[in-house]
């Protein structure tokens, strides 16, 4: 569908009433024009599209000079320190934090949903259907965790897989090492211990180069993405 800023502004009026993003159910909050500029699909539950929203609606918020920024974040609770339950329990945080009366935020949250909504068409429409290198898997999610008050420094990598196609048996997770402390020496394969908790069994490592190391893991129980 072609994107027009007025049905933007419009959808975004709406979404920012009662708690913005953490509506239940979102997905009955949000239009069309909306749907096409965060590429939401039919089918996404609330968890899936306040993430695509949020997602699309930061950066244009963050991009507004600071008034317009501060009024936004709240009117949508974006911001952590206004979600509360109304939406003029929002507007009044903002006049607080901007030393300004509710109706000069009403205003600074019109005016930034205007220019939110202009810079969403003239970027146009994200593909909601994200694009993977890989024709067999995907990492959907991937998250790590740094312990450095141990004597050997670790790190924890959470990963959620998807499979793109059947009878995936083998993965191939790739990592990058930088050299070894001060002394600037090449990582070494017995420089790197590798340790699966969940999801898979060890299969071997091997160093690609003289920097970067390659673990493979064959994991079971992967269904494939539909």
């Amino acid at each position: 569908m072609g994107l027009n800023a007025a049905d933007v502004v419009g959808e975004l009026k709406v979404l920012r009433k009662g708690r913005g993003i953490f509506t239940t159910p979102l997905a009955d909050r949000v239009g069309p024009a909306l749907r096409a500029t965060c590429g939401i699909l039919e089918d996404d539950d609330s968890v899936v599209v306040r993430r695509k929203l949020t997602d699309r609606l930061w950066p244009l918020v963050e991009s507004l000079p600071d008034d317009l920024k501060i009024a936004l974040r709240a009117a949508f609770a974006l911001d952590e320190r206004a979600r509360k339950p109304f939406y003029q329990e929002r507007v009044h945080w903002a006049a607080i934090t901007l030393d300004r009366d509710d109706r000069t935020v009403r205003r600074r949250i019109d005016e930034g949903i205007e220019q939110v909504a202009a810079m969403a068409v003239a970027t146009g429409v994200p593909d909601p259907r994200p694009r993977y290198p890989s024709r067999s898997w995907h990492t959907e999610e991937l998250r790590v965790t740094l312990a450095l008050d141990q004597p050997v420094a670790e790190a924890f990598e959470f990963r959620r897989v998807v499979a793109d196609a059947d009878e995936i048996v083998e993965l191939d997770l790739a990592l990058t090492l930088t050299a070894a402390g001060e002394s600037g020496h090449s990582v070494r394969e017995s420089d790197l211990v590798v340790d699966v908790f969940h999801g898979g069994l060890l299969t071997g490592r091997a160093m690609e180069s003289s920097d970067p190391g390659r673990a493979g893991v064959a994991v079971a129980g992967i269904v494939a993405a539909r």
